[in-house]
């Protein structure tokens, strides 16, 4: 469903009805959701593994993988660990 398609559906929604959508509506914005945490604090842990990274990254530009083909080189990853877990011992 498309969101013209949920919009034109809430327009026809009774008073009562909208009223409940909204207010579910409020509470499903304010919880957010687990990919959006823009918002969010890192603890000083994480900050100094960003920091780590980068220093790397900037000692050594080449250890940086492209974005392209990433998918790819994970599922063979996951692939291969797959392979040695099913092989006997």
């Amino acid at each position: 469903m498309s969101v013209a398609e949920i919009e034109k559906q809430v327009r026809t929604l009774p008073p009562e009805e909208l009223a409940q959508f909204a207010e579910w509506s409020d509470a499903y914005r304010d919880a957010g959701s687990p990919a959006d945490d823009e918002g969010a604090e890192l603890d000083e842990e994480q900050k100094q593994e960003i920091l780590r990274r980068r220093a790397a990254y900037l000692a050594d530009p080449s250890i940086a993988e492209p974005w392209e083909g990433t998918i790819d080189r994970v599922r063979q990853r996951l692939h291969g660990l797959r392979r040695q877990k099913a092989e006997p011992r």
